[in-house]
């Protein structure tokens, strides 16, 4: 049976369907988001920021990831893949640099390159904590004044 509803003059079933048989509450591009989705998250875009640009709600995206086992593993699929180009760009800028133009009065006159010590370090510590992580006593403040210093043990020389 079908009747006449009152918002936009839509004829939808007692089942909530409408005529063209599509149930109600799903976008109209649902499943066809995924693809986008997921090539966002691997360019850098946050789960938040890929979601609205592919008008689905952040909720509606976990909700996806937890029970959905093949869209679980696309996920984690994108994240890997961001983390394998973050450590590419890491490697370029500490190994090879990055040219910055040199201005004189407005006007570029030449180019320098630029290394990042620093990402270099975190990206070795990150590879071998065993080797280069800090040394030496660690505070932290805790409540009512006191102070907890921890003494961690150094590295064994490789």
């Amino acid at each position: 049976m079908v009747k006449a509803d009152k918002r936009g003059g839509r004829n939808r079933t007692r089942s909530g369907g409408t005529r063209t048989g599509k149930p109600r509450g799903r976008p109209a591009h649902a499943g066809t988001w995924v693809k986008a989705f997921l090539h966002l998250r691997e360019h850098g875009a946050s789960v938040t920021q890929a979601a609205e640009r592919v008008h689905i709600s952040r909720s509606g995206v976990y909700a996806r990831e937890k029970k959905n086992a093949k869209f679980a593993n696309a996920m984690l699929e994108a994240r890997l893949a961001l983390r394998d180009r973050l450590e590419d760009e890491v490697w370029r800028r500490g190994v090879d640099g990055v040219e910055e133009p040199v201005l004189y009065q407005g006007e570029v006159v030449t180019t320098i390159r630029r290394f990042s010590d620093r990402l270099l370090e975190v990206r070795l510590r990150a590879e071998y904590p065993e080797k280069y992580r800090e040394t030496g006593p660690i505070m932290v403040g805790a409540e009512g004044g006191k102070v907890l210093v921890c003494n961690l043990p150094a590295p064994n020389p490789a």
